[in-house]
């Protein structure tokens, strides 16, 4: 994200679809998702929902909490890519 200045400029990501998909041991997430928000609304994409992983150790976010409540980090993860895919696919139409 930081040598992106070059593109910056001429809003080379504009339009582009994305999406924040962080794995974090505790805190930060909030922040780190934040950051990530603004960096693709500052240059021109388009944001959609993200996925937050929860872990201490090698594989635990396989298994952990994702950031909704109820729901795992890999269907958090799942329901992010097909909401990229519907996305992609609504602004292919236009």
């Amino acid at each position: 994200m930081d040598r992106t200045f070059s593109i910056y400029r001429d809003r080379q990501l504009r339009g582009k679809v994305a999406s924040p998909v962080l794995a974090v041991r505790r805190l930060g997430a909030g922040e780190a998702r934040s950051f990530m928000y603004s960096f693709f609304i500052s240059h021109g994409m388009i944001p959609v929902c993200g996925a937050i992983g929860y872990g201490m150790n090698k594989g635990d976010v396989l298994q952990g909490d994702g950031g909704a409540l109820g729901v795992s980090a890999l269907e958090e993860a799942q329901n992010t890519g097909k909401e990229i895919i519907r996305m992609v696919q609504q602004l292919s139409k236009k």
